[in-house]
């Protein structure tokens, strides 16, 4: 028995095949005879039946989408069982044969057909029958949005365990992704063998289910397992992928050199992993393990050391997982796909700093971790599963691709696992947002009005307020240039802009969606904003400026104080003009220097509202200024928005917008998990009406605007499929799971109707106007 390093282990003594009919059962548990065999109490013993014929069929897929392959998985409990397999509905092939020559777990491959009808199956091994149904084919566009949980880390990768995780993983429909995450100390896996590791990627690839490896070796115990790529490769395969490498060369702190352990640390944790693999820096001041922290001189020097640290240690990884603002960084280091991990800070801020970098950058896909069993306290509070629901539909509602639960689904630090109220809550949870992605299409593209600018050299992480760079001395400490991102409330007013949780995690969006937009973004990405607003650090660069020139004189509104303008590379010192100010003259006039007070310059199509002081915003002389012109330039660039469906300012309604053509479709979001209330009620503005509608917790509520008719489905997996004017009207097409209400409003009449559809299905209605 290996006894994990969770405060409540449990473990698993899987019983004699011979065992049969009634009798005693005697399990003996030994203590080693050793000094580090430390005493434990046994809680309770619980018994686990499950069937075991010659066959069963373990899961077949709630919802399959058109046109695509798909997997039922099975498992043989004898050698040479063979199987005659009939498909009826949309599916081919229709009928098929399987020998499987070994016990074990398979998988029977289909290919589904048009959409809106179930998918009967039926399997025969000559003695017995079993008749499953996939409920539904989908109409909806092939995505890359994926869903899943890293509970993996509590399982030994040898068959017998590993085989019983992956049928409840499958089984229970806990994700459409598959997240490796090997751990020594939290499951007693020691090397990664090769054999094993196929067996299972190659179900995996079947089942049509993506998956990637998230590097791990934090114990000298667990340095051997990380497989090769070679051993990892398929066409699901997503790359290995790291972890907090922002916390161990920025944010932790708190990790010093422990002379040997660290010696021996720094030799055998893998490149690309969680602790980052760093050589031990000698010094005259100490010996240090990720960086020294009196080994910066300034400013780029920072962001430099900090780039060049994470390329160094990423090794194989091309994903990256983390909770701070520092995306763009580690994008210059060469990694492809960055997630934000969720449920330690201000969720809607962190996802925005991910988003504006991921524009910057031209990487359409990123994702998110969520932390759900570390993040807040206790597990056993209903309002923990709610709040867990709450962070991955952000993440949805934000764009993230692959929403990651770290784990927690199969069972908690506590024991509290998949059997418990508190588990199966949070599992609802998960099925709530894995029912929603696979019945909808996120179309289109989000819509952002406003980039708030991540200055060049910006050293702002959102996460904690320790020293700049985490530099020693009164030089770095925590400073205004850092604070002004505090602004951020006038955006996300409930967000608290540090570490946190839970308060401060969730927000209402009173302007929609912001993104925090780092300044090397290209000119066509900055050109997607009608305001653009500065209130961190940022050194002066003529090449940023000019694409900021571009694109205020061709439209766009510029928010900025002369701090922002800055040549001085130093913390401390104060703001210094650049020399080569050109740009700068064009932009405020050759007078820039001498200007004081608050200046509206009007700059071709464009505006720059320019405070002319040193002072970054968040000082007591401009602070309330400031923020009084974000509200009102804020306020002007989503004007025009209810022409095409918008969300008035509502409390505790975080909401997204995504255009498509003509066509926009609102997300919106119960942002209040302390109330006994289950929902809200938001007012939405179209053209120059307004209707309420209700926000319900545990629904992403959806709003289809098009052609001046609104839709919004009453349950989770309906999807509008087609709005279409006519000259009485409109004819719309929904895709139901089962019975469902459509609440209509129009926005030329006023006109508000409630349509009832019976049946799951795809159904054609026509809406007079």
């Amino acid at each position: 028995m290996f006894d994990r390093a969770s405060n409540v282990a449990d473990f698993y003594i899987p019983l004699p095949d011979s065992l049969q009919g009634n009798g005693d059962l005697k399990l003996s548990l030994l203590k080693e005879p050793h000094r580090a065999a430390y005493p434990y109490a046994l809680q309770r013993l619980e018994v686990i039946e499950e069937y075991a014929r010659d066959y069963e069929v373990i899961s077949v897929p709630k919802y399959v989408t058109k046109q695509t392959a798909f997997g039922v998985l099975v498992e043989t409990n004898r050698p040479q069982v063979s199987l005659h397999v009939q498909a009826s509905g949309a599916a081919s092939p229709k009928e098929q044969t399987y020998v499987f020559e070994e016990e074990g777990l398979h998988v029977v491959e289909f290919r589904a057909e048009a959409a809106g009808q179930p998918i009967s199956l039926c399997f025969d091994d000559g003695n017995r029958k079993e008749e499953v149904q996939v409920r539904q084919v989908i109409d909806k566009a092939t995505e890359s949005i994926y869903l899943s949980s890293g509970d993996e880390i509590y399982i030994d990768k040898q068959y017998v365990p590993y085989d019983y995780f992956f049928k409840w993983y499958i089984s229970q429909r806990v994700g459409n992704w598959y997240q490796f995450r090997p751990s020594y100390q939290w499951s007693g896996f020691r090397i990664a063998d090769p054999e094993i590791i196929r067996h299972y990627t190659q179900l995996l690839s079947q089942l049509k289910i993506p998956y990637a490896w998230q590097v791990e070796g934090r114990t000298l115990a667990g340095s051997r397992i990380n497989p090769s790529l070679e051993t990892l490769a398929s066409p699901q395969f997503k790359g290995k992928q790291a972890h907090e490498n922002d916390g161990g060369y920025y944010y932790w702190q708190h990790f010093k050199y422990q002379g040997l352990f660290s010696d021996m640390a720094a030799r055998t944790r893998p490149y690309g992993g969680i602790f980052a693999k760093h050589r031990p820096i000698y010094t005259n001041h100490g010996t240090f393990i990720h960086y020294d922290p009196q080994g910066i001189t300034d400013m780029a020097d920072g962001a430099r050391q900090f780039v060049a640290n994470l390329r160094y240690s990423k090794g194989e990884s091309t994903r990256h997982t983390g909770p701070s603002s520092l995306f763009r960084y580690f994008y210059q280091a060469g990694y492809e796909w960055l997630g934000a991990e969720q449920m330690y800070g201000p969720e809607e801020i962190i996802l925005s700093s991910l988003r504006g970098a991921s524009r910057a950058y031209n990487r359409p896909l990123y994702g998110s971790l969520h932390a759900m069993q570390w993040g807040s306290f206790p597990f056993t509070d209903p309002k923990h599963a709610l709040r867990h629901y709450m962070s991955l539909a952000v993440a949805y509602m934000h764009g993230s691709s692959h929403i990651n639960t770290e784990e927690a689904l199969w069972t908690d630090e506590y024991a509290n696992d998949r059997y418990s109220e508190s588990g199966k809550a949070h599992l609802f949870a998960q099925h709530q947002i894995l029912d929603y992605i696979e019945t909808h299409t996120r179309r289109g593209d989000l819509q952002s009005r406003i980039a708030v600018i991540q200055g060049r050299n910006d050293a702002w992480k959102s996460f904690v307020r320790g020293s700049v760079w985490s530099q020693d001395g009164d030089k770095w400490k925590f400073n205004q240039a850092c604070e002004s991102f505090d602004l951020l409330w006038v955006f996300f007013p409930e967000n608290t802009v540090n570490a946190c949780g839970p308060d401060g995690w969730f927000t209402s969006t009173p302007y929609g969606p912001v993104d925090l937009l780092p300044v090397e973004a290209p000119q066509d990405v900055m050109n997607r904003y009608k305001l653009m607003l500065f209130l961190g650090w940022n050194t002066y660069d003529e090449n940023d400026f000019q694409r900021i020139q571009k694109y205020v004189f061709d439209g766009g509104t510029l928010l900025l104080s002369a701090a922002h303008l800055n040549a001085e590379l130093q913390p401390d010192q104060p703001t210094r003009f650049p020399e080569n100010d050109q740009i700068i003259r064009e932009m405020l006039g050759d007078n820039y220097r001498s200007m004081t007070g608050k200046h509206e310059i009007p700059y071709g199509n464009g505006r720059i509202i320019y405070f002319a002081t040193p002072d970054y915003p968040i000082a007591s002389s401009l602070v309330s200024a400031y923020e009084e012109t974000m509200h009102t330039l804020a306020a002007s660039s989503i004007q025009e928005e209810p022409e095409k469906g918008w969300i008035a300012a509502s409390p505790h309604v975080g909401f997204t917008v995504w255009d498509e053509g003509n066509r926009r479709t609102l997300l919106l979001l119960n942002t209040d998990w302390k109330s006994d209330s289950d929902e809200v009620k938001a007012e939405f503005c179209y053209d120059d009406k307004k209707f309420m509608v209700p926000v319900r917790r545990y629904h992403v509520e959806n709003i289809h605007c098009a052609a001046g008719l609104a839709v919004r489905p009453e349950a989770n997996t309906t999807d509008i499929l087609s709005i279409q004017p006519t000259s009485s009207g409109w004819d719309i097409q929904v895709q139901t799971t089962g019975d469902d209400q459509l609440q209509c409003m129009q926005a030329v009449s006023g006109q508000e109707k409630t349509i009832t559809l019976q049946g799951a299905g795809i159904h054609s209605v026509h809406i007079e106007q």
